[in-house]
């Protein structure tokens, strides 16, 4: 056998005994929290050209931006509430 099928070999061994595709999946709840963390990383840094305002249109595109980010983000906590993700860490 030449190396390539050796290799192949290995590779489907190697798949079908330690990596399963549920281990390696995102949860609905996952992905919408890590949504969620990113627009506020975003919104973050939108608010801070904002306030330190290098020049008008700069500021003005982060506002923009910061804009839609809320909304986007609003629409992810009413997911995550419906798919009832939260739990006691998530009360404040």
């Amino acid at each position: 056998m030449n190396a390539r099928h050796h290799i192949a070999t290995l590779l489907l061994i190697g798949a079908g005994i330690g990596f399963s595709s549920s281990s390696l999946a995102m949860t609905e709840c996952e992905f919408i929290k890590r949504t969620m963390n990113k627009l506020g990383r975003e919104m973050s840094i939108n608010r801070a050209l904002i306030a330190s305002g290098p020049d008008q249109e700069t500021e003005q595109k982060a506002s923009e931006l910061l804009s839609q980010q809320n909304k986007d983000y609003r629409l992810a906590k009413r997911q995550y509430q419906k798919a009832s993700c939260e739990n006691v860490w998530d009360q404040r």
